[in-house]
């Protein structure tokens, strides 16, 4: 099992964030994403 943390993901100034995570998924296949409500958006990627 791998986590990565994405800061950024949940804002409306960086949505290239968003689409980066978008694009990955379409690669790898889906991923379990846990945001966390903290003030950068962060989200963390479980695979």
């Amino acid at each position: 099992m791998g986590v990565i943390f994405v800061h950024d993901y949940n804002s409306q100034e960086f949505l290239g964030v968003r689409k980066a995570v978008a694009k990955a998924e379409e690669l790898f296949g889906p991923f379990k994403k846990i945001p966390l409500s903290d003030p950068g958006g962060t989200l963390v990627i479980v695979k």
